[in-house]
């Protein structure tokens, strides 16, 4: 019959569905604890962190690495290696390593992998809204359930398969604290903090790509940092939405909602979180024990004495002379060998060399967000957020969204800054590009997926 119309089919290239839905929704439950060996946590990132640089390596074409980071990998690694001619724990030293090298390929991969017009990627980000958006309902939901209602059944979601937080133990709020706060499927309240902080960012990244889904997501994400009653969500998620706000280029209508609306839910989180105390921890500073302590406090006082004696490095994974230290107390009265503060974890076995790397990274995120007012500097802020409040900087977990916070920040680099204003219903995250929409194979700069 003529004039009939053609019936829509819906499709999904089964070969991207590692890409569109198993990395984001991983990244959500990127702490999910399979099994327990001998104090190695076989979490969920553990697998899919492997899986899916196998993956880009084999789908996507890999372009070949510039002079500059061959020679700061290579750098890295021999540097790494020299150090470790002077490990005393050469067990330990070992698997440090290992977990470098991991770091290391996982973002020469994503920085070289021809991904800069996979859309893919855009369909993935949509499903890192929705993954996270559920994952923020849930943190809210928790809290709400501890501090209004006292009831605690929403605790330890995971059952057994629950990471460990401090202590080595699951995390449960106790029914007597003063304040229970919500951790959802993560190992601590903070970690729950910073990591919807980042997924606060990457929404409001992507906000042009799918404007409805993402806004949803972000608010839901940045209530849900708050909602942890930590000091790292509540003044992580101030930090990105104000970042947005001030130093992202948007549409004026789009800045004058986020500014209303992000105003007033900053001065009333502020305002709670001084009424709570939650502000108070800031006083704990000098305070053995505490998390800020062990965050900020004791690890500038290791770097004033580790500086001093080793200019160039500590032996990676090497903790003798952190335990030696009367100021790294914890709450056994024991050792604390753990720099929570990735930033200064590098500075302590990188030396000089790592105060070179923090500075070229602060300069970068500071061109991207403050100069040429970019949502990647964003992306790079949410990055810092958590690097500094954590000292798992290259575990599995954090490798995992590194990688994809690369993969999407390249993405969001290559599209226009004015996007048009009819952009894609979020249900079309399962349909794939027109075939035309790819570019030929062995085009430059961005060559089609190999089995595409």
């Amino acid at each position: 019959m003529t004039g009939a119309a053609a019936p829509a089919v819906w499709k999904i290239r089964i070969e991207y569905w590692p890409l569109v839905w198993l990395w984001p929704i991983s990244l959500v439950f990127m702490q999910l604890t399979l099994v327990d060996l001998d104090g190695f946590q076989l979490t969920l990132a553990v697998l899919i962190c492997h899986a899916m640089q196998v993956y880009v390596l084999m789908l996507y074409w890999i372009r070949t690495p510039s002079d500059g980071q061959v020679v700061i990998a290579l750098g890295v690694i021999l540097y790494t290696l020299l150090l470790g001619l002077f490990a005393k724990d050469g067990v330990e030293f070992v698997g440090s390593l290992a977990h470098l090298l991991n770091l290391l390929v996982m973002v020469v991969l994503c920085f070289n992998a021809l991904t800069d017009q996979a859309h893919e990627l855009r369909r993935s980000l949509a499903v890192f809204c929705v993954a996270a958006t559920g994952a923020g309902l849930f943190i809210i939901a928790q809290a709400l359930s501890f501090n209004l209602l006292g009831d605690f059944r929403l605790a330890e979601a995971l059952g057994p398969l629950a990471p460990l937080g401090p202590g080595g133990e699951v995390y449960v709020p106790s029914p007597l604290s003063a304040l229970p706060r919500a951790n959802g499927f993560y190992s601590e309240p903070s970690v729950a903090g910073w990591f919807m902080s980042f997924a606060t960012a990457l929404a409001l990244a992507g906000r042009r790509l799918y404007p409805v889904l993402t806004t949803v997501a972000a608010i839901v994400c940045a209530l849900a940092a708050i909602a942890t009653l930590s000091l790292t969500g509540v003044l992580g998620a101030i930090a990105v939405l104000a970042g947005y706000v001030l130093f992202v280029r948007d549409r004026l209508a789009v800045k004058l909602f986020w500014l209303a609306l992000a105003g007033s839910g900053a001065a009333i989180a502020l305002g709670l979180a001084w009424e709570l105390g939650i502000l108070d921890r800031v006083r704990h500073y000098h305070t053995p024990g505490t998390s800020i302590y062990f965050r900020l406090n004791a690890p500038l006082t290791l770097l004033s004495e580790s500086l001093d004696r080793f200019p160039f490095g500590y032996p990676v994974g090497q903790t003798d002379f952190i335990a030696s230290r009367h100021y790294y107390i914890n709450w056994e009265n024991g050792s604390q060998t753990n720099i929570d503060n990735t930033l200064l974890k590098i500075v302590f076995y990188f030396g000089l060399l790592g105060i070179l790397a923090n500075a070229t990274y602060l300069v970068q995120m500071a061109r991207f967000l403050l100069v040429r007012r970019h949502a990647v500097g964003l992306i790079m802020l949410s990055l810092l957020i958590g690097l500094s409040t954590t000292g798992a900087g290259w575990a599995h977990h954090f490798v995992l969204m590194i990688g994809y916070a690369i993969l999407i920040g390249r993405y969001l680099r290559a599209q226009p800054q004015s996007v048009a204003r009819r952009a894609p219903r979020a249900l079309a995250v399962l349909t794939p590009p027109r075939s035309g929409a790819w570019p030929a194979r062995g085009t430059a700069p961005a060559a089609p997926p190999r089995a595409a």
